[in-house]
């Protein structure tokens, strides 16, 4: 464990204490460990903000640079700050080690200690010098650039460049801050690379030394010499069985360790690997395509080298059962048959390297990591496509919340800068009272009090769906624009087009279905906007029947008292103000896009009827010509069906995934005894949530059915008498009508009415949780 601990030293952590090496404050190692810690802070949190600037300026490719950067960091300081929480337990961990650890040339050779100490430095040392030169080369690549391309070759203007992009909000080039960030950026990237060296290394000689207890412990028992002597045969059982769970025991304790670290790197390395290999796709220099590659297979090389390792562990402890069996146990008594049955039986439920409870870490973990990767690789380079040009244009606001979706015609500076003021005072105002509800869960989870904290993520859910929705849309303007100018070209003109067309039916129902929505929606906000006041004026005023006093409409939290001082009615208005903001957004978002998916149904039936009532002439040039219109309206059809899921996925994904908790929280507050009136209040909430989601689901569903019943008129018409041509273009048609356009909530999600069914069923299962956890 030599080269772990050189790491460890290295960023000022000492892993553990052994009696060989009893504990040794320094107070250079506690000083060093700190300025890590500060220095690393430092840089995430000017490389987050400059993620936000990226984001909002429409710089995609910076942001999913930026991303990797950050995810590489949270991956180093979470693995030095388990290491250093958890040094006790690791203490105790390697001084159990080192008891049972073979001492001696005899024992040595015994456990094959040379063949497993050759094979743990091979790997050590590669795998350190690999993430070494990775770390190196980012560090060092703006000064070689600047070197190389500006000052040797001078075939190009570098300037001075520092290694990892974060915001500065001073110009940080051509002064003597560059120098000083220079080295703060590399001090960053050095740690970060350590911090991942080290636990790993530790976690491989840990593994290695476990490996090696099971293998040993396979070839004594595979080796032992059985006879007919009960008393012989079952002590050497009840040592080998003592030293078999003194290896489990062991085990167990390295997943308490290094359990939780696991997944954060699984989890982060998924979507660092997919951020890698996104920018190596998008066209970059040939120097930069070396830097990433190595990244790339770094990141790769880390995942592998602990699934190679969590393997190992599993085969080893396997294959204890099959050495058991391949033991002469036929030459032994019946009593040791017996109990042998036991000792095969246990190896046979294998032991993992976990990471936590939720993975078991083997060889195919890397394999589903990588398929995780490829799809949210897929899900980003579709986004990137769309996204290139959409993140350029400027963003404006939607109608009630200071934002329009999209533009129909020039608008005046006036115009756009109210529309600015508007959104931007509802953005900083649901902010303020998100994170003063954010805060007000953590002190009630803090003092355990869990029914306020759940009535609260309730209010929190409600709000991160309402932003969300605004400004995606307020980012994809541009692409509603395009589709609502698409959509004019083919809406229906004049009295007998719109009759054709049916479009008084579907304008009808449209109509009542959004007001009916947006009355149900108001109707809920105003009841929890002004409830605390109509308790207060009824309860406490008219009927005098209990003292209510000033209470807010949402539980928050506010650092000081504001019940009888003049703060309360701002904080009454910020609240209300909020709530609207919230409600707008989703009511507003989910109108447009039930008025899209409205005019997308009616054009699959127009498409459907005109096929199905067509009449074949025989002559396939005047068929072929009416096949070839059909065929060209079904495509325009198709790709307007493809935009709105461009526009609508990501939100309607974050709408489901929100809800599924939102309705689990509400529906677990109506279920602990809260007073009727409050009963009534949380009953309207969750009839509104669940309408929400039903509504989608609706108009997925009407799509769904829309874009297949193509393939049935298809098939419907009178294509019997046509000519043999004819039959043969048919074919094509409802082949490809038979493939169902869905509302799609990104590629994760396709939206019918089965999905309200899924999402009932997730949000009984945490509901169903939640009680459990309450009532215990």
């Amino acid at each position: 464990m030599k080269y772990a601990v050189l790491f460890y030293t290295s960023v000022g952590i000492e892993p553990y204490t052994i009696d060989s090496r009893p504990k040794k404050f320094r107070l250079w190692s506690y000083l060093l460990f700190w300025a890590n810690v500060i220095n690393l802070s430092f840089v995430v949190l000017g490389e987050i903000l400059y993620l936000g600037v990226a984001l909002f300026d429409g710089r995609f490719i910076d942001a999913v640079t930026v991303m990797s950067y950050i995810g590489f960091v949270i991956v180093g300081m979470s693995k030095m700050f388990f290491i250093w929480w958890k040094k006790a337990d690791l203490s105790k961990l390697v001084k159990e080690l080192e008891h049972i650890y073979p001492t001696g040339k005899a024992e040595e050779e015994e456990y094959r200690l040379d063949s497993y100490l050759r094979s743990c430095s091979r790997i050590s040392i590669t795998y350190a010098l690999l993430y070494s030169v990775l770390i190196w080369t980012f560090n060092l690549f703006s000064i070689m650039q600047f070197l190389v391309y500006e000052k040797w070759l001078k075939i190009r203007v570098v300037g001075q460049t520092l290694p990892y992009l974060m915001y500065l909000p001073w110009n940080g080039q051509e002064n003597w801050s560059y120098y000083v960030l220079l080295f703060l950026q590399n001090f960053a990237g050095y740690s970060s690379a350590t911090g991942q060296i080290s636990t790993d290394l530790l976690l491989c000689a840990l593994a290695t030394q476990v490996v090696m207890h099971f293998d040993y412990l396979a070839r004594l028992v595979e080796n032992q010499e059985l006879d007919d002597d009960w008393n012989r045969n079952s002590r050497f059982l009840a040592r080998a069985v003592q030293y078999h769970q003194r290896i489990l025991r062991l085990m167990d304790v390295l997943n308490d360790i290094f359990g939780i670290p696991l997944l954060l790197n699984f989890m982060v390395s998924t979507f660092v690997i997919c951020f890698v290999g996104f920018q190596m796709t998008v066209g970059v220099p040939p120097d930069i395509m070396l830097k990433l590659s190595l990244f790339l297979f770094s990141s790769l090389s880390q995942v592998y080298l602990i699934c190679h390792y969590g393997q190992m562990i599993a085969d080893a402890s396997s294959s204890l059962s099959i050495s058991a069996y391949k033991q002469n146990w036929h030459n032994a008594d019946i009593r040791y048959r017996r109990a042998l049955v036991f000792f095969i039986a246990r190896p046979q439920r294998t032991s993992y390297l976990q990471a936590t409870i939720y993975m078991n870490v083997t060889k195919s973990t890397m394999t589903s990591l990588l398929q995780v990767s490829y799809k949210f690789f897929a899900l980003l380079r579709t986004m990137y496509i769309k996204m290139e040009k959409l993140m350029n244009y400027a963003s404006f606001f939607y109608t009630v919340v200071g934002i329009r979706p999209y533009t129909d015609g020039e608008e005046s500076k006036m115009d756009r800068l109210r529309y600015r003021i508007v959104f931007w005072s509802n953005v900083i105002n649901v902010c303020f009272v998100g994170l003063c509800e954010s805060i007000y869960v953590y002190s009630a989870f803090k003092d355990n009090q869990i029914l306020e904290a759940v009535t609260v993520m309730s209010y929190i859910g409600f709000i991160i769906v309402g932003m969300s929705k605004m400004f995606f849309i307020r980012w994809k303007k541009s692409a509603i624009t395009e589709l609502i100018n698409e959509l004019k070209d083919i809406y229906p003109r004049g009295s007998i087009q719109a009759e054709r067309y049916n479009l008084p039916m579907y304008l009808g129902t449209c109509s009542r279905i959004s007001l009916t929505y947006s009355l149900l929606y108001s109707v809920l906000i105003w009841t929890f906007n002004l409830f605390c006041i109509m308790e207060y004026w009824v309860y406490d005023k008219w009927l005098s029947i209990r003292e209510v006093g000033k209470q807010l409409p949402y539980l928050m939290y506010i650092p000081w008292q504001w019940q009888d001082s003049w703060s309360y009615y701002p904080l009454l208005f910020s609240q209300n103000f909020a709530g609207c903001t919230s409600a707008a957004g989703q009511i507003s978002t989910d109108l447009l896009l039930c008025a899209v998916a409205s005019q997308l149904v009616m054009h699959f039936d127009f498409l459907s009827t005109s096929m199905e009532r067509h009449e074949v002439s025989g002559d396939w040039k005047t068929d072929s010509r009416f096949l070839v219109d059909i065929v060209k309206y079904h495509e325009r059809i198709l790709r307007l069906s493809n935009t709105v899921n461009d526009i609508f996925g990501i939100p309607l994904l974050l709408n489901f995934m929100v809800s599924s908790f939102v309705i689990c929280f509400v529906g677990f507050q109506m279920t602990v005894g809260v007073p009727p009136d409050i009963v009534v209040k949380l009953f309207l909430f969750l009839i509104s949530s669940m309408s929400q989601v039903y509504l989608i689901c609706h108009y997925g569903q009407l799509v769904a059915d829309a874009s297949h019943g193509f393939s049935v008129a298809t098939y419907n018409q009178k294509w019997y008498n046509a000519d043999v041509r004819y039959k043969r273009a048919l074919v094509i048609i409802i082949a490809r009508s038979q493939k169902v356009i869905f509302l799609k909530a990104t590629i994760f999600l396709d939206i019918t009415r089965t999905t309200m069914t899924d999402l009932l069923q997730i949000s009984y299962k945490f509901f169903a949780l939640l009680r459990t956890m309450y009532t215990q």
